[in-house]
């Protein structure tokens, strides 16, 4: 009797657990609000603002393979030579290179 009280609570335990994590998953998308494409003009003149003044941004950008948006937080660094983009996160503990066509907003981190 003990033993299947056990099983139960176990086999109930999983289905919790990943109704939970479903559940704030779908919260944290519906959070992020998707902004619109900006004018390329506009991004290279914000993107080279940001990296000349060192000022914490957050990127929106498409992911090409799975055409998803992604944000990411950081410090802009500009490589003249390919034309890429470097963002730091602001503890130093993470670095994205992104191409420019991957961009599509850009804002001030607050």
């Amino acid at each position: 009797m003990f033993g299947v009280k056990v099983m139960e609570k176990l086999s109930r335990q999983p289905k919790e657990l990943l109704e939970r994590i479903k559940i704030s998953t779908l919260k944290l998308y519906e959070q992020k609000t998707i902004y619109p494409q900006m004018p390329l003009k506009q991004l290279e003149h914000f993107v080279a603002q940001a990296a000349r003044k060192h000022k914490e941004v957050i990127l929106q950008i498409e992911v090409e393979k799975t055409s998803t948006i992604e944000e990411i937080k950081g410090i802009l660094q500009l490589v003249p030579q390919t034309g890429q983009i470097i963002v730091t996160s602001s503890n130093d503990n993470l670095i994205h290179l992104i191409y420019p066509s991957a961009l599509r907003h850009i804002r001030i981190a607050s």
